[in-house]
């Protein structure tokens, strides 16, 4: 049996026979309490305690769906269809696609509600709980928010007594570092990544891309210059997957610099003309940059990512007005779908696969 219905099981079991202590007491010390009263009040109290354990039961049925489906796709090697319908088809029946999901055993909505039933039929109480209405979206860029109603019906035939009604409860579950399907499936298995939030680093200090709002990245591999020399021998190819970090922008061709994917300057010394993204007056942009890694910048709010990882394993994700949503990648679909709420981009390594090497944010790297 597990924790929460032996929880519940526990608190029905005393509520109930202090019910019948209670009641006795009252009949025999004639109290003006009367035992129909009493009794009334105590169904009432078992009544909240029910109420009370629904949250925790929708959120534990709720996330164990969803981390059971994504163990189904990347086992599999296949997306899933409708993933709200498969998700709540998954929480009440704990099976998707015709096979049972072993970490759904004895944990769905309907093992809950069927449990407390049978304890309060035990008790000599008569008791329904239904589920009325189940509704999941994306909240935000890391979390998923539930709502769910509920009816409680219980009848007690000894002193004739129904109390009914219908409860909305409201959860909010955290995917940050469950499997992203979209890459494992994608690469056949062969690449994964989580879904871990990118911090924000460089001059300008620490913060949550979160906390930033900004969903327009440009993103490529870093290219660290000290002077126009060091970009002689970069041909035009090279230069367009690339952001150049430099001293300073204003002591460069502005033909040479239009040929970057963008451009962050630790001095605020600018180059008229610039159309590519820049960010300028970083300080020490240079040290606090990795040349083998990729960057992310985002002149919405002058804002950069340095130093991601992108070794299997390791990666980040950051929120991107064209990415697709977190139920998108659980279907397999490339670009921004039919579901609402923040794209997600992640990164990957192209070292590892090697199609396309110079894109390195995932949405754009299985693009057609």
């Amino acid at each position: 049996m597990p924790k929460g219905f032996a929880y519940t099981l526990f608190v029905l079991t005393v509520t109930l026979s202090l019910v019948t202590m209670i009641s006795i007491h009252a009949s025999s010390e004639n109290t003006i309490e009367t035992p129909s009263r009493i009794r009334s009040s105590l169904l009432l109290t078992v009544l909240n305690d029910i109420n009370d354990d629904l949250s925790r039961s929708s959120y534990i049925a709720t996330k164990r769906a969803i981390l059971s489906l994504v163990d189904y796709m990347v086992t599999n090697g296949t997306f899933i269809n409708d993933t709200e319908s498969a998700i709540f088809y998954a929480s009440t029946t704990g099976e998707y696609n015709g096979s049972a999901l072993s970490l759904m055993e004895n944990t769905t909505i309907n093992d809950w509600t069927v449990s407390i039933q049978d304890i309060l039929g035990k008790m000599g109480v008569e008791g329904t709980v239904t589920l009325e209405s189940y509704t999941i979206r994306q909240r935000d860029l890391y979390n998923i928010e539930l709502a769910t109603v509920y009816e409680l019906d219980i009848y007690d035939p000894i002193s004739t007594i129904r109390m009914k009604r219908n409860t909305t409860q409201n959860v909010t579950i955290d995917y940050n570092s469950f499997e992203d399907p979209l890459n494992t499936v994608k690469s056949n298995l062969l690449f994964s990544t989580a879904y871990l939030m990118c911090n924000m680093s460089g001059a300008y200090g620490k913060a949550l891309v979160s906390e930033t709002n900004a969903t327009n990245w440009t993103v490529g591999r870093v290219f660290k210059s000290t002077g126009p020399g060091d970009i002689v021998s970069l041909s035009s190819s090279v230069r367009a997957g690339r952001i150049l970090i430099t001293h300073n922008i204003s002591s460069y061709a502005l033909s040479d610099i239009e040929e970057f994917k963008g451009v962050i300057s630790e001095t605020s010394d600018d180059l008229a003309g610039v159309t590519i993204p820049k960010i300028i007056g970083t300080g020490d942009a240079c040290s606090n940059t990795d040349g083998s890694y990729i960057a992310a910048m985002s002149t919405e709010i002058d804002r950069w990512i340095n130093s991601i990882m992108t070794s299997q394993g390791t990666t980040c994700f950051i929120e991107h007005e064209l990415g697709p949503t977190f139920f998108d990648r659980m279907e397999g679909n490339i670009t921004y779908g039919r579901y609402s709420g923040p794209g997600i981009a992640t990164f990957i390594d192209p070292t590892i696969l090697p199609k396309n090497p110079q894109k390195e944010l995932d949405f754009v790297y299985w693009s057609p």
